[in-house]
């Protein structure tokens, strides 16, 4: 970690991701779903082990003070950084793969929830931009345009420090529970065979 100015990248990093999710930047009309919600939630889920002893404890404490200098310094007066430290192999050792998965997705649910879901509907022509009550995204590269009802206004990210194995197995049950709700919306049932 830096002497001078730590978290300088950390603060430049988190802007970047609040000028993309920020609702104000997108042109979702009212008759969408979409509600401009001025705060941008930001929610850092961090695997790191964290038990007293453990060698990740320093990153921990490293990460929890760069988004509590973040959240100090004002920079972000629109962005919700949330962060849920989730100590994955603690919790497996504890409880096993299973109840740490449930607790996981326990943790997650809210959070996916406010951050939201981009959603629209394909139109296979131009002609029926009219009729669009949303966002329309339509380029040269395709033929038809995109009208999107609501846009994902937040992020959720994962945080480790080397373990790919950790990063990949929740950031996969958390995009497995966005993949449930986008089933439901689209009224897809995956209780049945067919």
């Amino acid at each position: 970690v830096a002497e001078q100015d730590p978290y300088k990248g950390s603060a430049e990093y988190y802007e970047r991701l609040s000028r993309r999710y920020d609702a104000r930047n997108f042109n979702v009309a009212a008759g969408g779903s979409q509600k401009k919600n001025p705060v941008v939630p930001i929610v850092c889920i961090n695997l790191l082990r964290n038990g007293e002893g453990k060698s990740e404890c320093i990153l921990v404490q490293h990460f929890e003070e760069s988004v509590n200098f973040i959240r100090a310094s004002g920079r972000l007066p629109s962005t919700r950084i949330i962060l849920i430290n989730y100590d994955w192999h603690a919790r497996v050792k504890m409880k096993g793969e299973q109840q740490t998965i449930e607790g996981l997705w326990r943790h997650l649910k809210a959070p996916t929830i406010s951050v939201g879901i981009t959603e629209g509907d394909y139109l296979p022509s131009r002609q029926r931009i009219g009729n669009c009550r949303g966002e329309v995204i339509c380029t040269d590269e395709f033929e038809g345009a995109f009208c999107l009802r609501s846009r994902q206004r937040g992020v959720l990210r994962f945080n480790c420090a080397d373990s790919l194995d950790r990063t990949n197995a929740a950031s996969y049950f958390g995009a497995l529970q966005v993949f449930v709700e986008q089933c439901r919306r689209l009224g897809i049932s995956l209780d049945s065979d067919l």
